[in-house]
């Protein structure tokens, strides 16, 4: 019987080691608010396109990235005090802008 409980604990270490590792390596929350968005549609024959435009007015510079949901999330931005990127996508929903 110690074995079978042994062999449960052991592998209830890997199971806890494997979740612990399927983590990502930071906890992405939602940029601060003087990253200001705004979103914008165009509409073609092609279909929809989304732009989300980020401003960063924050007095120092800021790593966010734009979360699509459905979609493909932007790369991460190192957006520097007064800069702005534009990020486009065509399918999905605009979700949040999170730090990175």
């Amino acid at each position: 019987m110690k074995k079978v409980q042994a062999a449960v604990l052991v592998s209830a270490g890997i199971v806890a080691q494997l979740a612990l590792v399927a983590q990502p390596a930071f906890a992405a929350t939602t940029a601060p608010s003087c990253v200001s968005r705004s979103i914008s549609e165009t509409n073609s024959e092609a279909g929809s396109l989304y732009t989300v435009h980020l401003a960063n007015g924050c007095g120092s510079t800021q790593k966010v990235k734009v979360i699509v949901s459905l979609g493909f999330d932007s790369d991460c931005y190192t957006m520097a005090n007064g800069s702005t990127k534009d990020f486009s996508f065509g399918i999905g929903s605009y979700e949040k802008t999170v730090t990175c």
